[in-house]
């Protein structure tokens, strides 16, 4: 387990003061953006309470945060008599595999010191984040944490409501803990959110003026994870939500899916037990001009603990062809797919004609009536297939469900280690209380050792541990394409697509495993878990590889269908995966998304269209202008044939200026020559 200890002091810390409350009276702080654009007024007393606001209005009215340690009393109330200390940052991050590859982290800050305990307050120019450090001598048992989040105003939030995994509607408070976090997302007032059902992070607000706000949480290491609950008691007009967790598990039985789950029976009157000196995860809330400023914020990134590793290098993102969506549907090949050598030899020889890096292998590839990971398939020679992969330059990540890793872990690791697979996708975690968090970490850090990578699946949101270990190279937590695999019809996925970026994504990479070859217009989908296929058009897919935060990321269709149209299918397979820039072009949360990227000097562009067919009038970024390049778009039949698309090679104006039209639920990406 990874020790948390309060940070050590920075060396770019400038202008550091000490001051003393002067009376047992509330006293109230200011902390303002190094821009001036933000400011909080912290107010210490009976309780401890923030405000946020922007130049054009108040976004949180005076909002009150605390934690319950068992035997120690409540952090957070009678602060009167609180030093404070004032500190400024300025600092670079490096951030290899990531969106780009430096991250600014200017910020000034506020801390309040207390006998035991500090509240930390940071303020960057895209948003606020607090956090408790604990200085305890000995080991506490934290029994809650307070935030009491009140809005100024009922604004219309875009709210990720959990369902359980049981699906059953009026489930109690800690049936919902039961979940894997993929939801879509309800436009709705915040006076109007039920109630009764727990909210996920991120969670995006659209303030007036055309401001948002999104809130998040970072650096969740050893600790639960942070839903929210709406206050049936507050005012309509400023509504009140509240910080819920769960609460740490005091009984389990094996269940869920294929009995690889550990399902909570019976729960403490607590949520963590931590060692007394740490610090804990940030509370934070990114505020953004406009919605494009939200989905390139790199809060969540800096927020997060330093990386772990000393060497990354061998760390290896990129594409992998995958056949669990597509149930390994070849055809024209001499042989019968399914679990089998043959199968997987051709989705070996498939990834290296497109210079994907990985096969992942799903569930099958060991006996699905037990947890015996070591119980191969009949029909695998899974060491035989390692060494064909490595001969044509491919590497195989092997999926697993938790119980089946969880029950020898350190065992299952070294000994696919050694058998030269290169990482493991694990599924059905379904719970962020502490004890899972705690394994997660094992998992990681591994994993890590044995140079593996790490895709959570079935898991909560993402919050910080990809810069901590980056060998963690995605997560889940997403309503991704899987679920066109039995959705009802009424599903809307496209709007759901465009409304990501700004929600979801905010808080790291998702696993939405795109790339479906079988596509659908408005009023044509139907779920076929057998022959599966997308809702929008193919260029929708195909835009996702370049709009999508996603270091490892899936070729979700057949192999043979990505066979029969190359030229698609190398588009993708030419787009990185990690990036030395990212922009934001223009963007409507739930209408449409155009961003850029850079990796190595060449620019590579895309963007989602919505159910409305539209034209943008894009500028692309300087490194664009007056190259040559491979554009993508959706074809002059696509509102009929949704396989439609056009590839043509074009010079870029020297004003970087381009209209882009997509057809509805369509999409458009442009790859610059070297």
């Amino acid at each position: 387990m990874m020790k948390r200890t309060p940070p050590m002091k920075r060396i770019l810390l400038t202008s550091l003061v000490l001051a003393s409350a002067l009376s047992a009276s509330a006293t109230d702080y200011t902390l303002t953006s190094p821009d001036g654009r933000l400011r909080s007024v912290i107010s210490t007393g009976a309780t401890t309470t923030f405000t946020l606001s922007t130049p054009q209005q108040q976004v949180l009215a005076p909002s009150t945060i605390a934690m319950h340690i068992a035997d120690k009393g409540i952090w957070g109330h009678n602060t009167q008599h609180a030093k404070v200390r004032r500190q400024k940052a300025n600092a670079t991050i490096s951030s290899p595999l990531y969106r780009r590859a430096t991250v600014r982290d200017q910020y000034n800050a506020l801390t309040l010191q207390l006998k035991g305990y500090d509240v930390q307050f940071r303020m960057y120019d895209d948003g606020l984040a607090y956090r408790f450090v604990g200085h305890m001598p000995d080991s506490v048992i934290v029994k809650n944490e307070e935030g009491h989040y009140h809005f100024a105003a009922d604004h219309t939030a875009y709210v990720p409501y959990i369902k359980s995994r049981s699906k059953k509607e009026g489930e109690p408070i800690d049936r919902q803990l039961w979940n894997d976090q993929q939801t879509q997302f309800t436009p709705q007032r915040l006076s109007e959110t039920n109630a009764h059902n727990l909210m996920a992070m991120p969670f995006t607000v659209a303030l007036d003026h055309g401001e948002r706000l999104c809130m998040v949480e970072a650096d969740q290491i050893d600790y639960p994870g942070i839903y929210l609950l709406r206050d049936s008691t507050s005012a309509t007009a400023q509504p009140l939500l509240n910080a819920f967790f769960p609460r740490y598990p005091r009984t389990l039985q094996r269940g869920g899916h294929g009995n690889v789950e550990m399902l909570v029976q019976e729960r403490e009157a607590y949520i963590a037990r931590c060692a007394g000196q740490r610090t804990y995860p940030w509370r934070s809330f990114i505020v953004g001009a406009n919605d494009g400023a939200i989905a390139t914020s790199d809060m969540v990134y800096r927020l997060a603990s330093p990386c772990q590793l000393s060497d990354v290098s061998w760390i290896k993102p990129g594409h992998a062809a995958w056949d669990w969506w597509n149930n390994s549907a070849l055809y024209g090949v001499p042989f019968k797919a399914g679990f089998n050598d043959d199968t997987y030899r051709f989705f070996i020889d498939f990834a290296q004609r497109f210079g994907l890096e990985y096969v992942l292998i799903d569930e099958g590839w060991f006996s699905t009536q037990s947890t015996n990971i070591y119980d191969l398939a009949p029909d695998i020679n899974l060491k035989a297939l390692v060494q064909y992969a490595n001969e044509r330059g491919v590497g195989i990540i092997l999926w697993a469900g938790y119980l089946s890793l969880a029950r020898d872990l350190e065992n299952a690791i070294s000994h696919y280690s050694a058998m030269g697979i290169k990482g493991f996708k694990i599924d059905f975690l379904n719970r962020d209380d502490q004890p899972m968090l705690q394994f997660m970490q094992r998992t990681a850090q591994l994993c890590a050792q044995h140079h593996m990578l790490v895709n959570f699946h079935g898991t909560g949101k993402p919050a910080g541990f990809q810069r901590t270990w980056p060998n963690v190279v995605n997560y889940e937590a997403v309503f991704g394409l899987e679920q066109m695999r039995w959705s009802k019809k009424d599903v809307d996925m496209v709007t759901h697509d465009v409304t990501l970026p700004f929600t979801r994504m905010v808080a790291g990479p998702i696993d939405y495993t795109p790339g479906a070859m079988r596509n659908s217009l408005k009023g044509m989908y139907y779920p076929n878990k057998r022959n599966p296929m997308s809702q929008g058009t193919r260029m929708h897919q195909v835009a996702m590889y370049v709009c999508y935060d996603a270091p490892l990321t899936m070729l979700a269709d057949s192999p043979s269908r990505y066979l029969a149209d190359a030229s698609c299918t190398q588009f993708i397979a030419d787009i990185p995966t990690v990036w030395d820039d990212t922009r934001v072009l223009d963007g409507a949360i739930g209408q449409y998304i155009a961003m850029a990227r850079e990796k190595n000097g060449r620019w590579y562009a895309g963007a989602i269209n919505g159910w409305q067919a539209r034209t943008l009038h894009l500028t692309l970024p300087e490194g664009c202008r007056g190259r040559k390049a491979r554009m993508m778009c959706d074809g002059p039949n696509a509102d009929r044939v949704p396989e439609d698309y056009v590839i043509t090679h074009i010079t870029i104006p020297a004003d970087g200026r381009i209209d882009v039209h997509m057809a509805k639920g369509g999409g458009w990406a442009l790859i610059v020559d070297k």
